[in-house]
């Protein structure tokens, strides 16, 4: 991937979604606290502020997990090419190893057929001597 930030705005989601937090946790124990008074109702202000930052907190872990799902895509783009480079450098050096055990093959069968070669006159002059002194 490269060194530049495809989703720049992530990082941006992520402190809004924290004050977004402190802020919903701040006025939650506002509530809790004064619930503890026998006639406390929340104000208008408070529920609307929960709202707010009810339907904030859902527009950014929306944004969030868009940036996510994109990073996704991304990351899994580029482990495929790498992927696919792996593969065709590894083809590359499977064909290299092949020709060369190809080339082994064939210098072992001239050699092989060299022996067999120096093995034949051998064994007629072995033969030849062999029938000399039986006669």
């Amino acid at each position: 991937m490269s060194s530049s930030n495809p989703f720049p705005s992530l990082e941006n989601n992520i402190q809004l979604l924290r004050t977004s937090l402190n802020a919903i946790y701040g006025r939650t124990s506002n509530i809790i606290e004064h619930r503890a008074a026998p006639s406390y109702e929340p104000s208008k202000e408070d529920l609307d502020a929960l709202e707010s930052m009810k339907t904030q907190f859902h527009a950014v872990c929306d944004e969030l997990y868009l940036n996510l799902q994109n990073a996704k895509k991304v990351l899994l783009r580029d482990y495929h090419e790498n992927f696919k480079d792996l593969i065709n450098e590894n083809k590359q050096r499977e064909e290299i190893i092949a020709e060369k055990m190809r080339t082994q093959n064939k210098k072992i069968a001239s050699l092989g057929k060299i022996l067999e070669v120096d093995k034949l006159p051998a064994q007629d002059a072995s033969s030849e001597i062999v029938k000399m002194d039986e006669s």
